[in-house]
């Protein structure tokens, strides 16, 4: 699908309603069916994948589809969103994030641990070509590896359990939790994707938001 199209299919933007959520980017209140919620776009988005989104009017539409470990609240403070908590190893290198139980993608299956690692891997994988990996996903440790081609996977992820994901920085960062409120690491469905690549199809962005495309 062109960009153009994106407008079309997402500036009327109507999303089914999939939680309690109403989404916090906007005030502006729905019109329509009810438990229809229709926000005008005035630009074209420019992509339907948050791996690869970059402006702001595009970001406002994904983050009500999509979500990740950690958000932003109205304080500008990194806040719990998937992950239910975090524990920070005492060399302040690794973050290891307790998920929600029970948090489901759009098709009802329910999010795992190794779901942020592929999603995360996914986007930093050059042949993937996201052109904010290099911005938000740096400091993760075999970053470098990886967008050199050396390896596919980031050895700074680890899935401890279905529930536990441990995150190493490659070094002490204070503002890491805030590059994973970025939608480059929000978590994507797998089996909704063709081989990993780019979310170019309505239908392909099944998310776990509190709205569904």
């Amino acid at each position: 699908m062109k960009a153009a199209s994106y407008t079309i299919v997402l500036a009327v933007l109507a999303m089914a309603v999939v939680g309690c959520s109403k989404g916090n980017f906007s005030e502006r209140s729905s019109a329509g069916k009810e438990n229809i919620f229709r926000y005008p776009i005035s630009t074209s988005l420019t992509t339907l994948d948050p791996a690869k989104v970059q402006d702001g009017d595009t970001i406002d539409a994904i983050q009500q589809v999509f979500e990740g470990l950690v958000k932003f609240d109205e304080k500008n403070q990194v806040v719990p969103n998937i992950a239910e908590k975090w524990d920070i190893s005492p060399d302040g290198k690794t973050y290891t994030f307790t998920l929600n139980k029970g948090v489901k993608f759009h098709n009802g299956r329910e999010v795992v641990a190794d779901d942020f690692k592929y999603s995360i891997e996914r986007a930093a994988n050059p042949l993937f070509s996201s052109p904010t990996a290099s911005s938000y996903l740096f400091a993760i440790d075999g970053y470098d590896d990886v967008a050199k081609k050396k390896t596919k996977a980031l050895r700074g992820i680890k899935v401890v359990d279905k529930y536990h994901l441990a995150i190493t920085s490659d070094k002490p960062r204070p503002y890491f939790l805030g590059l994973l409120t970025y939608p480059t690491a929000y978590v994507v469905c797998k089996e909704a994707l063709n081989n990993g690549g780019e979310i170019n199809q309505v239908p392909q962005m099944i998310g776990t938001g509190p709205y569904k495309a």
